[in-house]
């Protein structure tokens, strides 16, 4: 209209660089970056436009990590009528002659720790999936336990820290001591912090950690110990009871993609599955109880007959409406999801030869590290 003066709201440039851009779907920014060279770059290269994006992964894009001896392969998950970019195999180390990949510990954002094999050593590495930079941490004793957070408290983009949890012994209760190392500072250090547990049961077997961007778990049960790396503080807390009506076979610590919550899936003796969730005034909830072992339709399984099937694995807990299991037999392993809601099995696919799924939570999201150069 006429004689009127239109006003325009602007935004700076760092809340549209880095307080909106990285939360757009990547199939959006890979457009974005013909908008000017300076975008391009922003979007391709700035560190700190990186990690704000891996911390807003897209919730339907994930895969799966799988070790092989001699590489790491990453299998993403296509969703119906969504673009999902997959990882190069450039995204992981290449592994000189003569080392091979022992196990993969933890999976946190862009940030990947492995266990590799040299003759008969062990050498722990950790490896950044968007800068390609990786680092070799200094051994210490007892690094069973090892989980991996990321260090907000630097100014680095790509900071992080690892504990590693020490158990000792006594006549009536167990004692748990934490070493952490500062990728800042590439050293060791004893924290103050230890816990006391009265009246538990003998230890049996390897105790796996559970890493999240701030706070890691391990899974000692009946209890869950945990350390937040952020606060600098640690605890432990009861895990969700065990009579539910069969013992439990196996379990699997997660936490929902979007607000990290606790989550715990059970494969129950009866061959029930039960999936517990940490409420937000605390204590465990469950959520799900579900019969799906014994009726895997045959199209899933081909020629295999269900009595052949050497291993059935639930995979980690992350919320919504899908169950992720592989079913194993001879040298095969079969990645299938269950609808919670539909009731329905899917194959998702079948992989040949030996693969090794250690880490307790595989999911990634791989579209918020993918960078179409």
């Amino acid at each position: 209209m006429a004689g009127r003066d239109i006003m325009v709201a602007k935004i700076s440039e760092d809340i549209l660089h880095y307080g909106i851009l990285p939360w757009l779907p990547c199939k959006y920014l890979s457009r974005f970056k013909s908008v000017s060279r300076k975008w391009n770059h922003l979007i391709s290269h700035d560190l700190g436009f990186m990690q704000k994006q891996s911390s807003h992964g897209s919730p339907v894009s994930f895969g799966f990590v799988y070790k092989r001896p001699h590489g790491i392969i990453l299998y993403p998950v296509d969703i119906p009528r969504e673009l999902n970019i997959c990882m190069p195999n450039s995204f992981f180390p290449t592994l000189p002659v003569g080392i091979i990949y022992n196990n993969i510990l933890a999976l946190v954002g862009h940030l990947l720790l492995v266990v590799l094999m040299k003759s008969n050593s062990k050498i722990y590495y950790v490896w950044n999936l968007a800068t390609k930079v990786g680092h070799t941490i200094p051994i210490i004793n007892d690094s069973q336990c090892l989980g991996l957070a990321l260090d907000t408290s630097t100014t680095a983009t790509s900071g992080y820290k690892l504990v590693n949890l020490v158990l000792g012994r006594w006549a009536d209760s167990e004692e748990y001591l934490f070493h952490i190392y500062s990728s800042a500072t590439r050293r060791w250090s004893v924290s103050d912090h230890k816990l006391i547990i009265k009246d538990t049961l003998a230890f049996h077997g390897q105790i796996h950690p559970l890493s999240t961007k701030r706070v890691i778990y391990w899974d000692r049960t009946p209890y869950l110990l945990w350390f937040d790396v952020e606060k600098d503080v640690t605890g432990y807390m009861s895990l969700p009871t065990v009579n539910e009506g069969g013992g439990v076979r196996s379990q699997k610590l997660g936490v929902t993609y979007d607000e990290e919550i606790l989550t715990v899936i059970r494969l129950l003796t009866n061959r029930a599955i039960t999936i517990w969730m940490m409420a937000k005034k605390g204590g465990w909830v469950r959520k799900h109880q579900i019969h799906l072992i014994d009726n895997i339709p045959m199209k899933i399984l081909g020629d295999v007959y269900v009595s052949n099937i050497n291993q059935i694995d639930l995979l980690s807990f992350h919320g919504g409406d899908t169950v992720y299991l592989h079913i194993r037999f001879d040298n095969t392993l079969i990645l299938c999801c269950y609808n919670i809601t539909t009731g329905e099995i899917t194959k998702i696919n079948q992989f040949a030869g030996l693969l090794q799924v250690s880490c307790p939570s595989m999911f990634l999201n791989h579209n918020s590290l993918v960078r179409l150069n």
